[in-house]
């Protein structure tokens, strides 16, 4: 048994600083996530997200509550997408995303959002979803962002065509 490296909460009183510490030990157990799932302990990965997605969301419930800055709030949602996608819970990181660019339109994390979650479906060879993905970005301000959507789009419609092409004979 290893011993858990988290501070217990009642030694944090500063609601921010309690928020900051919830968010990291969220990044820990999602990279120990990332580490089970990628060596086949996909129990132990769920286990490890669902832990993270508890830090995430007790962060999102205080916020409803007090006024946290906004790069914390930021990077508890995309947090919260990326322990999502750990699980394979396309549909729900897709909302958590359209949630923050609701909150924050300029935020510079909705562009790499839709870009991870566009490449996901399309590993998935849900080219047609990835596609309408990477349509979205296309409302983001970042023009690098854009390009590299546009990119994909064409990658997206190449690898349908061929899968099609594969069909048909």
């Amino acid at each position: 048994q290893i011993p858990s490296p988290i501070a217990p909460d009642d030694q944090v009183s500063d609601p921010s600083l309690k928020a900051r510490k919830l968010l990291l030990e969220a990044q820990i157990f999602m990279e120990w996530g990332r580490i089970f799932k990628d060596v086949g302990l996909a129990r132990l990965a769920a286990e490890k997200s669902d832990e993270g997605l508890a830090r995430v969301d007790t962060i999102l419930a205080v916020y409803a509550r007090l006024s946290f800055e906004r790069e914390l709030l930021e990077g508890a949602f995309k947090t919260k997408w990326e322990l999502l996608l750990l699980q394979d819970k396309i549909q729900e990181a897709i909302g958590v995303c359209q949630q923050l660019v609701q909150m924050f339109p300029d935020t510079p994390y909705a562009g790499q959002a839709f870009l991870q979650i566009g490449r996901i479906n399309m590993d998935a060879e849900k080219y047609q979803e990835a596609i309408g993905i990477f349509n979205r970005i296309m409302a983001v301000t970042d023009p690098d962002i854009k390009a590299e959507a546009q990119y994909h789009i064409g990658l997206a419609m190449e690898a349908q065509a061929v899968a099609m092409a594969k069909k048909a004979g």
